[in-house]
């Protein structure tokens, strides 16, 4: 089965990487279909944002697999109504850090509606309906220009194409936001980043040091089995680094395996939490237990941080995470905890059931 360009977490990094390329692309792309009349009706406000239905009801479905795990008759047994309600107070969470970003994005004299965004959005709808490769290498498979294919698609996963185009607009803003502030120093508005800062930065709990092996579900007949095995030779092994670098170094798709890579602990979003946590939660040495993704598992073990690691090309990545954690992503998680106390429930709100949220559009 053909998957949209917003499925998975890999398709979004890749939406990051290709955004200036994609800028310079001349098309249109496909005008946007509207949802019907009732799915586009304001079922709550976010810090004076409306909030369709068709928005809640996507972020409602990317929560109910943590409450049945594929088992969908608790929807309509007892306790039906608790876990209809906590996973729509997950739902309102996400969209409180989706609008965070356009806010931020408006701090910055970034316009989240303006023809730069809106043509960048156009061209990742473009994407996912006609495939191709934009940059060259990767491939993305697309519908063969088939738009009623694509939001056929965009329905299995309960999504729509306006709720589709918000993402890629939310994806727009956030790349957008990157190169303002970490390529360009945001024009001299904010303080030039000294050696104390980053050794700071290093030296606290905001930072981490990991490093991981990946087991992807499409690579192995059986991943979980995989993991699992590989986890067991990890553990044989825990505390000592080089043998742990020598066991994943085949399983590790980024950067050189024998570093490991730096984290800022707000640089993240809500399809990153679980892997972030376990991150942060490491000693040096000790390795997590798998964590599973919609793509595969991750196994990440902690390393030291040492003050070498701001020289070179190490030492320019910490310098983008720091701008990133400082005036990215942690102002996104300071606004979207405050959007979250200025949320306005309309009088529908709480007619919702998994029924009506299951409904087809």
């Amino acid at each position: 089965m053909k998957h949209c360009f917003w499925r998975s977490l890999a398709a979004i990094l890749l939406s990051l990487v290709l955004l200036f390329l994609l800028c310079s692309c001349g098309s249109d792309g496909y005008r946007e279909v509207k949802s019907k009349r009732a799915w586009r009706k304001t079922i709550l406000t976010v810090g004076g944002e409306d909030v369709s239905f068709e928005l809640l009801r996507f972020y409602f479905f990317r929560h109910t697999a943590e409450a049945d795990n594929g088992d969908t008759s608790v929807w309509t047994g007892d306790g039906a109504e608790a876990l209809t309600e906590q996973a729509l107070k997950s739902a309102v969470l996400d969209i409180c850090d989706l609008y965070a970003v356009f806010a931020l994005c408006r701090n910055w004299n970034i316009d989240p509606e303006g023809d730069s965004i809106d043509a960048v959005v156009n061209q990742y709808v473009k994407i996912d309906v006609d495939g191709g490769s934009p940059d060259g290498s990767t491939t993305v498979g697309g519908f063969g220009g088939d738009y009623d294919a694509y939001r056929k698609s965009l329905a299995e996963i309960h999504s729509t194409d306006t709720v589709n185009r918000l993402h890629y607009r939310y994806l727009a803003c956030l790349s957008a936001l990157y190169s303002y502030i970490v390529e360009n120093g945001a024009e001299g508005k904010i303080p030039a980043v000294e050696e104390a800062d980053l050794r700071s930065f290093l030296a606290s709990d905001d930072c981490a040091h990991a490093n991981y092996a990946y087991i992807g579900k499409s690579s192995y007949p059986d991943a979980r089995a995989a993991a699992e095995e590989l986890y067991g030779k990890m553990r044989a092994v825990e505390g000592d680094l080089n043998a742990l670098a020598n066991l994943v170094k085949g399983y590790h798709f980024t950067g050189n395996p024998y570093s490991g890579e730096y984290y800022a602990k707000y640089a993240t979003d809500a399809t990153d939490k679980t892997r972030y946590n376990t991150i942060f939660s490491l000693s040096v040495g000790e390795v997590s237990l798998p964590v599973e993704t919609d793509d595969g598992y991750y196994i990440y073990y902690g390393m030291k941080k040492d003050a070498s690691a701001l020289e070179g090309e190490t030492g320019d990545a910490i310098r983008a995470l720091y701008l990133e954690e400082s005036y990215i992503y942690r102002p996104l998680a300071g606004r979207a905890a405050t959007l979250a106390t200025e949320i306005v429930y309309k009088s529908d709100y709480a007619k919702l059931t998994y029924a009506k949220l299951s409904e087809e559009p």
